[in-house]
């Protein structure tokens, strides 16, 4: 059962939402991450608009595409990932060294933590889209629920674009 224990993806995922500046775990993160995205189904639930019936199968076609680029980056990422430093000429420039690396190491951590639960969401919301496309369920629930899994997996996904340009710019700025 420990092969397949996924709460150590979604602990991990989750212990990247703190604030920078104070290093502490953010609540705000967290309600934005989750809440919103349950009160965004919520609202459809109670009002609901008409969605195409081919929704289900256009979802499963860009969570497949998004989980297999997802896991290809991944394996990118690991090749990229910061090797221990040099050791430096003098003790400054081994400290600002060592400073670096554990800077650049806490942040693919936490870039993989990110990819790896949003390859897990996109395993998820394509079990439950098949259920639904397979059982025919269209009903507000449904909606709601399809609403809650995309608008999570959107906000995920924007926070680790952004978390990934800051990062990869400042390695091409002068």
């Amino acid at each position: 059962m420990k092969k397949i224990n996924i709460f150590v993806v979604v602990r991990d995922h989750i212990s990247t939402l703190y604030d920078d500046s104070s290093e502490t775990f953010s609540f705000s993160d967290l309600a934005f991450f989750y809440l919103l995205p349950v009160l965004l189904g919520v609202l459809y639930f109670f009002f609901p608009f008409t969605l195409p019936p081919e929704i289900n199968g256009a979802l499963i076609a860009v969570f497949s595409v998004f989980a297999a680029l997802l896991f290809s980056a991944q394996m990118a990422l690991y090749g990229l990932s910061p090797r221990e430093p040099a050791a430096g000429s003098d003790d400054t420039s081994k400290a600002r060294e060592e400073e670096r690396f554990r800077r650049d190491r806490k942040f693919f951590a936490d870039v993989n933590y990110n990819v790896s639960y949003l390859i897990l969401l996109s395993c998820i919301s394509l079990l439950v889209f098949v259920a639904m496309m397979v059982a025919s369920l269209s009903g507000p629930l449904e909606g709601a629920i399809l609403v809650v899994l995309v608008s999570h997996f959107f906000l995920t996904l924007l926070m680790l674009v952004k978390r990934t340009h800051i990062a990869f710019s400042s390695k091409y700025k002068d």
